[in-house]
């Protein structure tokens, strides 16, 4: 099983100010999905460690971004199973 972490929320955003502890508990997100998966044979990966948020909403990603993080799964996806 492949989990893959939610992306913390991009802190470049027009409105960061407002959203202030919404940006600071995403930051955690992997941190708190590896905890919840310890004891399970998932393979837990971070998506923040490969691609970042957009910075014109602050939580999805652009085309280059969905291309990046596709090719990094792969390449993880062969390692682990080889």
């Amino acid at each position: 099983m492949i989990v893959l972490s939610p992306l913390p929320v991009n802190g470049d955003i027009e409105y960061a100010g407002a959203c202030q502890n919404e940006i600071e508990s995403s930051r955690n997100f992997y941190k708190a999905v590896s905890e919840a998966m310890k004891k399970t044979p998932a393979v837990v990966i971070d998506a923040g460690s490969i691609i970042q948020a957009s910075s014109l909403d602050g939580v999805h990603i652009d085309g280059e971004s969905h291309v990046k993080l596709g090719r990094a799964l792969c390449r993880i996806l062969r390692e682990k199973r080889e």
